[in-house]
């Protein structure tokens, strides 16, 4: 409030040293909201727990299969042996997966419902923004292996150098595309 030290202030000045008071502080407050919103951008949001954190690096998981379901083959001849048995368990349990009818549709709607469409869990904004980009790389990576292997067809001694190329290029975007918000989403 002001302080007048006049004897007898006029109401008009009141209001208008007020009025003044009420802006600077409503800018200030204004300035420090945007600077809380640069911070949040630069340094990430400070509410999220490791919890949040594990919960949205799950997510991608789904498109993470995909992905070696896609290129199995490609990937069994460019790993080392000892990564072979790995591959196979994940491309038995993806068969399993695949065998049911639907359930890519359910795992997509299910997922979609529970963590990224507002429901009554409340789930943190972090999580629900990592799970939508966990489902669009899913489609994402589906459209470009089908894509791929529509238009250049893979053989599994294949040795012409510009179907490689793109293969090695289709393989490196769709990995690169996973790795970067997994360990997005692990450091928060």
């Amino acid at each position: 409030k002001c302080i007048f030290f006049s004897p007898k202030p006029k109401r008009s000045d009141f209001i208008i040293k007020n009025n003044i008071i009420n802006f600077r502080k409503r800018k200030i407050l204004a300035y420090a909201t945007l600077k809380n919103q640069i911070n949040n951008i630069i340094h990430g949001e400070t509410d999220v727990t490791i919890f949040d954190k594990l919960l949205a690096s799950i997510s991608f998981i789904l498109p993470t299969i995909d992905v070696i379901q896609a290129f199995v083959m490609p990937l069994v001849n460019i790993l080392p042996i000892w990564t072979h048995k790995y591959l196979f368990q994940i491309e038995r349990i993806n068969q399993i997966y695949s065998s049911i009818p639907f359930m890519s549709f359910i795992t997509f709607m299910g997922l979609y419902f529970l963590f990224v469409k507002e429901n009554k869990f409340k789930f943190h904004y972090f999580i629900r923004y990592h799970h939508m980009q966990s489902l669009i790389l899913s489609m994402f990576g589906y459209a470009l292996s089908l894509f791929y292997f529509r238009v250049f067809p893979y053989s599994y001694n294949d040795t012409d150098i510009f179907n490689l190329t793109i293969l090695y290029s289709t393989m490196a975007i769709y990995f690169g595309s996973l790795i970067i918000p997994f360990f997005s989403s692990l450091l928060g």
